[in-house]
């Protein structure tokens, strides 16, 4: 959350100074228009191509965006790539995203088994 520090216009809104402004990534993460079924678990989204920064962000935007956003990704792709070597991964379970104490989180009763080929 930021607080504008100075009247501005983006895309046709007037922000006026002092106003609290919020980026909402959850938000954006899952708009239809980006994604398709963006509120699927589907750990093979990303493999084809990375989407641009027009709709995904995972470690803030602009400035404000992590240093090492990219290298954490990197590594978190290869770790369970490696991890699930040799095996299927299916959602058990889903259900709509829930809003938890500091972000969004999946549905409660979310569950993904790997299963051996």
């Amino acid at each position: 959350m930021r607080r504008a520090k100075r009247d501005f216009i983006f895309e046709g809104f007037l922000i006026p100074r002092n106003a609290t402004v919020r980026l909402c990534l959850w938000e954006s993460h899952h708009a239809e228009s980006m994604f398709r079924e963006p509120h699927s678990f589907n750990p093979q989204r990303f493999l084809k191509e990375t989407p641009g920064k027009e709709c995904y962000a995972p470690f803030g935007v602009d400035h404000h965006q992590c240093p090492m956003g990219g290298v954490v990704i990197r590594l978190g792709m290869v770790f369970l790539r490696v991890l699930a070597r040799g095996y299927s991964l299916t959602a058990l379970s889903e259900g709509p995203a829930v809003r938890g104490g500091y972000h969004w989180e999946p549905a409660p009763g979310f569950a993904v088994e790997l299963r051996p080929r």
